[in-house]
């Protein structure tokens, strides 16, 4: 008994399978390739065009997007030339990440409804079909849709569009109606769908299938599809960045392709003009809150100014407190700067920001050298140190003041007359060549050998695990193989006898009859599953038997109550003696069960014939073959490739159970003809 029929199945199976479908391999493989080259060469001529559309922007980089402008970093302190602006983004990379992200796209997919998609759906029918091979389609004529909002369940599902009229329309869900809307007016199915069409000029009763998708994945796939190359020169130490993008997408449809990347250009030179003056408008507040915040420090420094004078006598200072009063004044002003500078962009970047850290550092470097001139001003007597404070501070507040006023002055100017630091250089159009990228010899080569590995995998599919291989079948039924030969169910015109495969048999037979003791030989013939072609076999085997002078008996066994019964043939005395009989055909009814006795009986009285071949029913609806077994001379299994896995697995188990030992087995292969000869049969196991 077979515990596991997968072992049987080794690479030497594996490799014998494709030897003994070699030429089967070959002569479905060769006509495969041949079609499958002339279907890829046709397709190389005849594929389907793609088109790269193209648009250009300059980047102006010298006023950046993020910043109305930057403050001016010492270039004089070395220890801080790391820190310069060098390290910001230019423009053209901050537009490139814009592009890139949903802050552009989505607003794109919005406007053009790219997240729509609608199509016809065409009437199959026979008769549309053979009026359309007769009759010139007409363009399609699409509604205009000008809203179409669907709950989250609904994305990417079929909605069918019926317009009755052209002003009226049913929507349906698989058959089901959901509602009837009007054209020109927002038609909505709960909080699920809501619809508007603005206009419809198409034939009334066509249908439209329309799908909603997701935004996100929408701009997900745009971005895919998107191709954004910034333009890069390259000069002796570094490269520099020319401000100019090409945005450009290869897909089939040229002037959709075109018109959407027009509208992201648009869309980004009004989005950076928009942000800069966004920018701009928050420094003016904020120059206009520092302003204010001078002044009214400069008004407090003046009057405590005054009150000193007004309280003592005219301070007179020396030279060195005068030069004092100047350098510290001046350095206040330089730490104010950097303070102011440092509050106005402490919003837009964090403190590891290079900016920031350049500013921190420079601010401080100031106060040091600030706080070294008021050290020496604070050794001079008490009226004139004070003074001498209060006359800095003055001057500090009077120059910020006008500082501001002036710095205010010159963005409310840049406010007004700024213009989008992005200009479009050239707009994508669909005026382009087709793109028709040729089949490489690679990629035919590829093609070929999927292609022959798949047909190899296929074939030992069905010739090992499916259909009882010839060299796996004897080894699960523990036989050995007499004979493969064409598949044949019945006799017909033109069948040669001959075949290399008949001859096995028969002079197995013969062979078989010399050995016997008692000078016959008594086979019992059984199948899988029916319609086998045993009744063809064994009565070729007959026929050839009977020319050779040789006496056979082929016996049929019957479900019809009148055939004959094993008791009225062994009554029928002149059957038995029949000497001169050189072919004869009996059906033996066994409606109910066989009597095995009875039947071994007659076997052994019958010594007038040379071959008794027993045609037993197929092995999975009867147990007559189990039960003849063990009476004859010899047992063998007729199987065909359409005998499965299961089924040998089950017989199998049986005759393991019941201890039936089985001869030979005869594989009766495919009746396509070029299949006749590819096994070899030369000789007997």
């Amino acid at each position: 008994m077979k515990q596991d029929y997968s072992r049987e199945i080794s690479l030497s199976t594996i490799f014998g399978s494709l030897k003994l479908n070699l030429r089967l391999i070959s002569l479905t493989l060769l006509p495969a390739l041949i079609f499958i080259t002339l279907l890829l060469v046709f397709l190389d001529h005849r594929q389907l065009a793609k088109y790269t559309t193209t648009g250009t922007l300059q980047i102006d980089n010298s006023n950046p997007l993020t910043y109305s402008g930057l403050p001016n970093l010492d270039p004089a302190d070395n220890s801080l030339n790391l820190q310069n602006t060098s390290q910001l983004a230019t423009n053209s990379e901050t537009i490139v990440s814009l592009i890139s992200t949903e802050y552009i796209l989505e607003k794109i997919v919005k406007e053009n409804h790219l997240d729509l998609d609608i199509k016809v759906i065409k009437n199959d029918s026979i008769l549309s079909k053979l009026k359309s091979l007769f009759k010139p389609k007409p363009p399609v004529i699409y509604p205009e849709i000008t809203m179409f909002d669907v709950g989250h369940n609904l994305y990417n599902r079929q909605l069918t569009l019926v317009f009755k009229s052209k002003s009226q329309f049913d929507i349906f869900d698989n058959k089901n109606k959901l509602v009837s809307g009007t054209v020109g007016s927002a038609t909505a199915v709960g909080n699920q769908i809501t619809l508007k069409i603005d206009s419809y000029g198409g034939d009334v009763g066509a249908q439209f299938a329309i799908v909603k998708s997701s935004t996100d994945a929408v701009v997900d796939n745009l971005q895919k599809r998107l191709k954004i190359d910034p333009v890069i020169i390259m000069k002796k130490a570094s490269q520099s960045d020319t401000g100019i993008i090409n945005i450009s997408i290869t897909d089939f449809n040229a002037k959709k392709q075109a018109d959407l990347i027009n509208n992201i250009m648009e869309e980004v030179k009004i989005k950076s003009w928009e942000r800069q003056r966004q920018n701009l408008k928050q420094s003016i507040e904020f120059i206009e809150n520092q302003a204010t915040m001078a002044k009214n420090s400069l008004d407090n420094v003046q009057e405590s100014l005054v009150q000193l004078q007004s309280s003592h006598k005219i301070i007179d200072l020396d030279t060195q407190a005068r030069t004092d009063i100047l350098t510290s004044t001046d350095l206040d002003l330089k730490v104010m700067e950097k303070s102011i500078a440092i509050n106005q962009y402490e919003k837009l970047y964090t403190n590891s920001h290079p900016l920031m850290i350049g500013l921190r550092q420079q601010r401080d470097e100031l106060i040091k050298k600030r706080d070294a001139v008021l050290a020496r001003l604070d050794q001079l007597p008490e009226d004139q140190a004070m003074y001498a404070k209060l006359k800095s501070n003055l001057d500090v507040q009077q120059q910020l003041y006008i500082l501001l006023l002036g710095k205010e002055q010159n963005l409310k100017i840049k406010f007004f007359g700024i213009t989008s630091p992005v200009e479009i250089l050239s707009y994508a159009t669909d005026n382009v060549a087709p793109i028709l990228v040729p089949l490489s010899v690679k990629v035919i080569a590829s093609y070929l050998m999927i292609l022959f590995v798949l047909e190899s995998i296929v074939i030992m599919y069905f010739t090992i695990w499916n259909t009882g291989d010839p060299n796996l079948l004897p080894s699960w039924l523990d036989c050995q193989m007499l004979a493969i030969f064409p598949y044949l169910r019945s006799k017909r015109k033109g069948v040669d006898y001959t075949h290399p495969s008949f001859n096995v048999i028969y002079a197995y037979f013969l062979s078989e009859l010399n050995k016997s003791a008692n000078g016959k030989v008594v086979c019992n013939f059984g199948s899988i599953k029916s319609f086998s072609g045993k009744s063809f076999l064994i009565k070729a085997i007959s026929d050839y038997f009977a020319e050779q002078g040789k006496r056979t008996l082929h016996i049929t066994f019957s479900q019809d109550e009148n055939a004959l019964n094993i008791a009225n043939i062994l009554e029928s005395k002149e059957f038995l003696n029949k000497s001169q009989a050189l072919k004869v055909s009996l059906k033996i009814s066994i409606v109910k069960q066989l009597d095995l006795d009875a039947f071994n009986l007659l076997l052994q009285q019958l010594e007038n014939f040379d071959f008794i071949l027993m045609e037993s029913p197929s092995i999975i609806e009867s147990p007559s073959f189990m039960n003849l077994s063990k009476i004859v001379d010899q047992n063998i299994v007729v199987a065909i490739p359409y005998d499965t896995v299961s089924q040998i697995e089950r017989i199998t188990n049986d005759f393991a159970n019941l201890d039936v030992k089985i001869d030979r087995v005869i594989f009766n292969h495919s009746r396509k003809p070029f299949l006749n000869s590819i096994y070899s049969v030369n000789k007997v196991k």
